[in-house]
């Protein structure tokens, strides 16, 4: 058995999450399924302990991936993608695979993520009744303003996530990249595409980070509900933004593959080897469901009424 680097898409849908969990259908729980009846774990199995499983990320029930990172040790032959592919649905797809050192881990030397949540446009309208006659233009220097109150290093994202209080080390984290990147057209229907980047996310966090972003831009919140949703000793509840927009778009490992340690053959750029598999995956699989299941749930036209100050009446506190 081999170390390998797994370089896998998925989409989310129906999914509860990347993480193998008894009794669940997990995106973790058919791929090794999948590999299994490959041989690329033997007959008899073995044990996650021997296997040395690991993920860059851990995504959340419904979520999405473009770059999602596994590496495990497996049996290792070449026409492995082929022989598992074929035995994994058409919402999950092995690209590609490397043999890596014995020491690499897909979670501990993964440098940064970037993430990517769609919402559509009319999310970001705060007009009702007559003002719907005349078309709304989305503002990108009103909307990346309030993006870049997240960024920085002396914040405690506590109120951003779950069972995490005030104090805790892993509420500090440091977002290097928040903004909305553009308007793409799905399925007829106009959408803005939000990009994040930090070395890690909370469960959650990205969405509420969200939420909270367009609650401020449909002025259900003041702008400086986020300095204080951001400041440690403040408790705020904010509003999370639905699931199905979100996918993790990339995995970085720029300090794995600039070590002298590193053979040249393993480094990890996923982007650059299988750009064009990803985009193609992301458009015609991942878009598509997301456009899907607006289009016939109204998934965000449902969420949108509960940005209100019944629900969160703490963010109308400046």
């Amino acid at each position: 058995m081999e170390k390998a680097a797994l370089f896998v898409v998925y989409c989310g849908a129906g999914y509860k999450g990347m993480q193998r969990n008894p009794g669940a259908l997990t995106i973790e729980g058919v791929l090794e399924e999948a590999l299994g009846r490959a041989g690329a774990i033997g007959s008899n199995g073995c044990s996650r302990n021997w296997l040395d499983w690991k993920r860059a990320a851990r995504t959340d029930k419904e979520v999405s991936a473009l770059g999602q990172v596994v590496s495990a040790r497996l049996y290792l032959t070449p026409d492995l993608v082929h022989r598992t592919n074929e035995f994994l649905p058409g919402s999950i797809q092995l690209l590609g695979f490397k043999r890596v050192p014995d020491d690499f881990s897909a979670k501990k030397m993964c440098d940064s993520r970037r993430y990517e949540y769609v919402l559509p446009v009319f999310a970001f309208d705060p007009r009702t009744g007559d003002d719907l006659e005349e078309e709304f233009l989305f503002d990108f220097e009103r909307f990346n303003q309030i993006l870049g109150r997240f960024l920085g290093t002396d914040h405690s994202f506590h109120n951003f996530s779950w069972r995490v209080r005030p104090g805790d080390r892993e509420a500090r984290r440091t977002v290097v990249e928040f903004r909305a990147a553009d308007k793409i057209w799905i399925g007829g229907s106009e959408f803005v595409r939000i990009i994040v980047l930090a070395r890690s996310f909370m469960a959650y966090q990205i969405r509420k980070m969200v939420g909270l972003a367009v609650a401020v831009m449909r002025d259900i919140a003041p702008v400086t509900t986020i300095n204080r949703a951001l400041r440690s000793e403040v408790d705020v509840i904010v509003p999370t933004a639905p699931e199905v927009g979100l996918l993790l778009d990339e995995s970085f490992y720029h300090d794995y593959n600039a070590a002298a340690s590193t053979p040249e053959e393993s480094r990890i750029a996923l982007g650059l080897e299988f750009g064009e598999a990803m985009q193609e995956f992301k458009s015609k699989v991942i878009y598509a469901h997301i456009a899907h299941r607006e289009r016939e749930q109204g998934i965000v036209a449902k969420w949108l009424p509960s940005l209100n100050a019944k629900n969160y009446s703490a963010l109308s506190i400046c």
